[in-house]
């Protein structure tokens, strides 16, 4: 009996936390953080937000009525796994692929900071590896192809490549011009291969909840949409949770409203696709 009403009193202590909560994930995530003592592993910062607001001065405040109001650090989620895969020529390699859980998309290198253009609206349809292997068809032939050529790349018969192009269309990954398929995304940037260059290292680093910038995508779901896009011969190693410095700078304008943007505290780079 006394089992029972300890069961029943955790049971209810859990409820009451998630309602508690605003949402389920911060509150595991503050579960998660309290067992690791708090600490993250985060690129390091090679910028302080006094260097930034120097640097960008005249991008930041418009004229002397503008003035700076506050800096605070802010930590972006990634997924970091170490792959292997076969590229191209059938060779078997192995790199590293860096996945925001923010805006669903890959980094290319850690020191421009630059990223694929596409991943977002695939992760967010559910793309399967068949929309995937339509996307890298089309990324081959620059964006668009007509269907029947687009067929031929693909080695498919009509009625499942019709299949394929109707379900990618209803997702809105791809969109029908008359006799053209094209990719639904302006200047796309798919990666046909793991294509992270990370160069930067890490320090692990005590951080507060608030500084957490939520995940929009989780790191399963990331790791589906990798296997997917990359293929048979695309395997996960290892990966883990690593966290990207922002600099939020809040700047007062002339009628006391607050301009906020974000900025990268390893290269100085705005941090434009973000969108809190």
């Amino acid at each position: 009996m006394k089992q029972k009403i300890y069961l029943a009193a955790a049971a209810f202590t859990l409820l009451a936390l998630f309602l508690l909560s605003d949402r389920l994930g911060t509150f595991f995530e503050s579960l998660q953080i309290y067992a690791e003592g708090g600490h993250r592993q985060v690129f390091e910062p090679k910028l302080s937000a006094e260097q930034i607001m120097n640097q960008k001065r005249a991008e930041l405040l418009q004229n002397s009525a503008h003035t700076y109001h506050k800096a605070s650090l802010m930590l972006a989620p990634y997924i970091l796994m170490e792959t292997k895969f076969v590229d191209d020529n059938n060779r078997s390699r192995e790199g590293w692929l860096l996945w925001s859980e923010v805006d669903g998309e890959i980094v290319f290198d850690t020191d421009s900071w630059q990223t694929t253009h596409g991943y977002r609206d695939a992760l967010q349809s559910g793309a399967d590896e068949g929309d995937y292997l339509l996307m890298h068809a089309l990324v081959k032939r620059k964006g668009s192809a007509a269907r029947e050529l687009l067929r031929r790349d693909l080695k498919m018969e009509k009625d499942p490549f019709d299949k394929r192009v109707k379900s990618a269309s209803k997702k809105n990954l791809v969109a029908l011009f008359g006799d053209t398929v094209g990719l639904h995304v302006h200047n796309p940037k798919i990666a046909s291969m793991p294509p992270s260059r990370v160069s930067h290292p890490f320090v692990m680093r005590e951080v507060e909840l608030s500084a957490l910038i939520p995940r929009t995508f989780s790191e399963a779901s990331i790791q589906k949409a990798a296997k997917a896009s990359f293929g048979k011969n695309f395997t996960i190693r290892s990966s883990k949770e690593v966290f990207l410095p922002l600099w939020k700078i809040e700047v007062k304008k002339p009628d006391g409203s607050l301009s906020i943007s974000y900025w990268n505290a390893v290269n100085g780079s705005k941090a434009s696709l973000f969108d809190f």
